[in-house]
């Protein structure tokens, strides 16, 4: 290939620019991103329930001081699985760290590979430098701490390739894009939106170009597959969304939140960031556009299908695509219009690779998009106003501290304020001797019962995650308020015999009926019948999907050992 590069070199370059981005984190320290402290807390949540031999974590146990929440049903896995190993594997002020500089290597790596299909090494290995070090990228890491999102966006370049070889190779691709598909929508549901609304305008335009139909009922049937092998997480999510407050989780906020708007929910240095960011690369998208907008017929079809994908992201930042927001399905899970920026990342530095690759002389572009993107980075540092202190961040997840985190608690739970004092019942005690009356459901107080509260005795035999026990040393029946949230899925014994229909107080916390001595109580959290069937539709699917693979593999293995196919 003309212009090749050794692919040890491509792979030092990659990691050197990941390694720069990531410098400051060591050097000035971490930032305090808003999503931090929501992602570090569930890392360590999942390396300590691995430490119980839990496998698939769902309930947060440690959240809501000691509450829990189901907020690990709803939010999905692949970012506290990674997270969680990081943690559990190297010290902890490394995690975060190695997380981003996996993400920006797993980003650049596959841009560099979806623009090797089109381009020579060396323009791919620009734009991959360029689609690492974007302005959308950096405000990701270094102002939201987004992580989910963030490793979104580096699993979307090699969606997109995923796509192209689809039309190209036709089934033989269909498994890996399936599987790509479920990693999106494992990974942030919101990008995993974006993502195959871009897709689907990518395999319209090469179905159009192409006259096929076959392509749109291929792509299809992998959207289809990569759902099913999602279902474990999809299934459960969806069907328990009445449960909690999602009303968050399920925004646009309208005008407040477009680019190029007068009003703004961020404070004034994001909305700079990102509105500088949104015409740096439009402007630079653009230029590359026009200066390789006569490319070769080969490369035609992709070039229109990216030329749409950047139209409509910028459109969708803007005011103008509020009615669009509001009828089109799914949208409002995308909550923020600015997350078209990362597909608008990805077309722009798709432009900038065909523009080198035209040109015969060395071009100013790369050199100014390198030179802005560097200089980004010292901006986003620069901006932070102060630096975590890691270790006194990272004590108390690792201490088992009992955090607060309101965003999945059960809608019977009530409204949780985002600021302002804590409610009065929080925290408090592992449990609360109330009275017999079904309408106070407070603790007693002194005087009165309370003498015969007082000489109650509980003692904790396992407190896990999953599985509570302990045993009731009452004179009189009584009724027990254990802190933990009720929510489908835990299951009620006392003295071996379940209790059918599970008492709760004002805020949703279980409640025990006890009689009178000795009594032993079991509270286990089980599988619901949402997460039993989509943890079956995926076994299913995924042998599905490894039988649509055994050809492809039998194919490398004769095509490695020299054998020719009968």
């Amino acid at each position: 290939m003309v212009n090749s590069v050794p692919r040890v070199k491509v792979g030092a370059l990659l990691a050197l620019t990941a390694t720069a981005v990531i410098a400051s984190f060591f050097s000035v320290g971490y930032y305090p991103g808003e999503d931090v402290t929501f992602h570090m807390g569930f890392w360590f949540e999942v390396a300590r329930q691995w430490h119980e031999g839990i496998v698939y974590a769902r309930w947060a146990a440690q959240s809501m001081y000691g509450y829990g929440n189901p907020t690990m049903i709803f939010y999905p896995p692949m970012d506290r699985i990674l997270g969680g190993a990081l943690v559990a594997f190297l010290p902890s002020r490394l995690a975060l760290g190695t997380y981003a500089w996996l993400g920006l290597a797993l980003g650049g790596f596959g841009f560099f590979h979806l623009c090797r299909e089109f381009f020579d090494d060396r323009s791919s290995l620009v734009a991959a430098f360029v689609y690492v070090i974007n302005p959308y990228n950096l405000f990701v890491l270094y102002m939201r701490s987004a992580l989910g999102e963030f490793l979104a966006a580096a699993l979307f370049p090699w969606f997109i390739l995923a796509v192209y070889r689809l039309a190209e190779k036709r089934k033989r691709s269909l498994p890996v894009l399936a599987l790509v598909i479920a990693l999106l929508w494992l990974t942030n549901p919101p990008a995993g939106v974006i993502a195959n609304y871009a897709a689907a305008l990518l395999v319209a335009t090469l179905a159009w170009v192409r006259r096929s139909k076959s392509l749109l009922r291929l792509f299809l049937l992998a959207e289809v597959l990569g759902a099913g092998l999602a279902a474990f997480y999809i299934m459960p999510a969806w069907r328990q969304q009445p449960l909690i407050n999602v009303g968050n989780l399920r925004h646009v906020g309208l005008s407040a939140d477009f680019l190029l708007s007068k009003l703004s929910i961020w404070a004034f240095k994001n909305e700079v960031l990102l509105t500088t960011g949104f015409i740096w690369q439009i402007a630079f998208g653009g230029l590359a556009w026009f200066q390789a907008r006569k490319s070769p017929a080969q490369r035609r079809e992709i070039f229109v299908a990216l030329t749409m994908i950047l139209a409509v992201s910028a459109f969708m930042c803007v005011p103008v695509s509020f009615i669009v927001w509001k009828y089109t399905p799914f949208l409002s899970y995308i909550q923020f219009p600015w997350r078209w920026l990362f597909p608008l990342n990805l077309a722009m530095a798709f432009f900038i690779a065909a523009a080198l690759s035209q040109s015969e002389r060395r071009s100013w572009l790369p050199v100014a998009a390198c030179t802005y993107s560097l200089l980004l980075i010292l901006s986003c540092s620069a901006v932070r106003n102060r630096a975590l202190d890691w270790n006194a961040f990272a004590a108390p997840f690792q201490s088992g501290f009992i955090y607060d985190d309101e965003d999945y608690i059960p809608k019977a739970a009530g409204v949780y304020p985002e600021e302002g004092p804590l409610p009065t019942w929080l925290p408090s005690p592992r449990f609360a001797v109330l009275d017999g009356s079904a309408q106070d459901r407070q603790p007693l107080s002194k005087g009165g019962p309370a003498e015969s509260a007082s000489l109650t005795k509980f003692a904790v035999q396992s407190w896990k995650t999953e599985s509570r026990i302990f045993t009731v040393d009452s004179p009189r029946p009584a009724r027990v308020r254990v802190r933990l949230f009720y929510y489908p899925g835990w299951h009620v014994w006392v003295n071996g015999t379940e209790v059918e229909d599970v008492e709760r107080d004002a805020h949703d916390a279980i409640v025990v009926r006890v009689p009178s001595g000795h009594s032993r109580i079991q509270l286990v959290f089980k599988n619901t019948p949402d997460e039993t069937w989509g943890m079956i539709i995926s076994g299913l699917v995924a042998m599905l999907v490894a039988t649509l693979s055994v050809p492809q593999v039998i194919r490398r293995g004769r095509h490695s050992a020299g054998v020719r196919p009968l």
